[in-house]
């Protein structure tokens, strides 16, 4: 491990410095995104801080370590959608049309809208806060803002339940860290609200799992895949006895 350690000191920032070169020129011109993106951790970082940084979040305990994570990504992801401002164009604007279109009347005619479900979908939820709300500024954002909250907060429990507490800080970190998760976070778009959806599933099997084990039968991922939610979901919650020992 030493010598691992002692070559990824010497070799690690060869590839980060060329990383970074090759982000420059891709977006030439674009100095905000340049500076976040080179400014973001990468695997060398990681390997180095990480361990440590999640021990340290460990000794709060998981009360306080869950607030102090989701101050961290709140702060940060307000912080860049008040600081990076993305017109709405393309299909950003098409889910932006959509939602103000369903909070006006509730039936709408949109070809492109049915070619593709996961607009009408989102626009839905879109317009439930429009309608109350109104067409506020930034709203779509701090929208975003908030899923990727409960969606860090569902990496944070689902990684606890399954390894370690440390796990879950690494994973919240990461998420938080994440470049294009927190880019995202600026546009109007589904991707956000569909994570959280996904990994709140997952948490929700995982803690009736615990709670009611063998109660829950076989939930297939797909026509295909052979997969059985209640195994997956049974392996993780008694991880093996080396699961620690990778964050550590």
């Amino acid at each position: 491990m030493s010598f691992l350690h002692d070559a990824l000191y010497y070799v690690g920032p060869i590839p980060d410095a060329l990383c970074s070169h090759a982000i420059s020129r891709s977006f030439s011109g674009q100095r905000t995104s340049v500076r976040f993106v080179n400014g973001c951790p990468d695997l060398y970082d990681i390997l180095f801080f990480m361990p440590p940084v999640t021990r340290w979040f460990g000794r709060l305990g998981t009360f306080k370590c869950w607030v102090l994570l989701t101050l961290i990504c709140f702060m940060l992801k307000l912080f860049w959608i008040l600081y990076v401002r993305v017109p709405v164009a393309g299909d950003y604007k098409v889910f932006w049309e959509v939602a103000n279109a369903l909070m006006q009347q509730e039936e709408i005619h949109n070809r492109y809208v049915a070619l593709f479900p996961h607009i009408l979908g989102y626009s839905s939820f879109l317009s439930f806060f429009l309608a109350w709300l109104g067409p506020l500024p930034l709203l779509p954002q701090v929208l975003n803002v908030f899923l990727t909250l409960c969606t860090g907060t569902a990496l944070f429990c689902l990684c606890r339940t399954w390894c370690s507490l440390e796990s879950g800080v690494a994973a919240y970190l990461l998420w938080t860290l994440c470049p294009s998760q927190t880019i995202y976070n600026s546009l109007i778009l589904s991707e956000p609200l569909y994570t959280a959806l996904i990994l709140g599933f997952f948490l929700v099997i995982t803690h009736a799992e615990a709670f009611e084990p063998g109660k829950w039968g076989p939930v297939p991922f797909g026509g295909h895949s052979g997969g059985d939610l209640r195994s997956a979901s049974s392996r993780y919650s008694n991880p093996p006895a080396n699961c620690r020992s990778t964050v550590d």
